[in-house]
């Protein structure tokens, strides 16, 4: 545990060395799903302000007009139960949709492993979303 604990601390202070960016993280595509249960903690202890969020209540549904009007800088995209090859795969068939949001950068993870079970691989999560913000597109 103090292992666990040294990494969320770690990855905690990397991302409070960095200016907080506005994103809007995705755990299903079609429709889109906002993040709900643990996952706007993540994001918060990641630096990353998303307005979608809904912390400890189930993610639902909403329009691509609404994670538009979010105006993110960073969509993440995390479908429940993908990996991130058919993540990749699903992202690529609504293309247009993702590219209308036009945010700066647009991450496609393996949601599968690493978002959509409560567990010690949330620290992975943590620092996964920590270099999501830092790492190029």
């Amino acid at each position: 545990m103090s292992e666990l604990r040294r990494r969320i601390e770690a990855a905690s202070r990397r991302a409070a060395e960095l200016p907080r960016v506005r994103g809007v993280f995705l755990e299903w595509l079609d429709p889109p799903y906002r993040a709900g249960h643990w996952t706007p903690d993540l994001l918060s202890l990641a630096g990353i302000d998303d307005p979608l969020a809904k912390r400890g209540v189930p993610s639902v549904a909403l329009s691509w007009d609404d994670v538009r009007q979010a105006e993110p800088a960073l969509l993440v995209l995390a479908p429940c139960g993908f990996d991130e090859a058919r993540a990749q795969r699903a992202a690529d068939s609504l293309k247009r949709e993702i590219d209308a949001i036009r945010a700066a950068k647009v991450v496609v993870l393996d949601g599968s492993a690493y978002f959509n079970r409560p567990g010690p691989r949330l620290v992975d999560s943590l620092e996964i979303l920590v270099s999501a913000r830092t790492e190029r597109p």
